[in-house]
């Protein structure tokens, strides 16, 4: 036996064995993995953009909430410098016309 009689002895053995369908699925296996980090990386990128969407809407929010809240502080001052002022008044009226009055 010639080194090509052993050489096509060796080839007809792999065509017929399990290599080749070993091979097969090899490939398909790996034509699978960079289809499933082909669409991974697609998810990864939409939800990365959907979290920054939110991140942005919250910061937005929070800001109004904080213009809000600074808003409120000072009509809630003023209103106690209302109040106050109110309440310099009725201190000034004479007691006999506060008790008639109820204040």
């Amino acid at each position: 036996m010639d080194l090509r009689e052993a050489l096509a002895s060796s080839a007809g053995f792999l065509e017929g064995s399990q290599v080749q369908t070993l091979r097969g699925e090899v490939i398909s296996l790996q034509d699978g993995i960079a289809s499933a980090q082909a669409i991974a990386s697609v998810d990864t990128e939409a939800l990365r953009t959907a979290v920054t969407r939110v991140g942005d809407k919250l910061a937005e929010e929070l800001d109004q909430i904080r213009e809000e809240r600074d808003t409120a502080r000072v009509e809630l001052a003023a209103a106690r410098d209302r109040l106050e002022q109110l309440e310099a008044r009725v201190a000034a009226i004479p007691k006999r016309t506060r008790q008639k009055f109820d204040l």
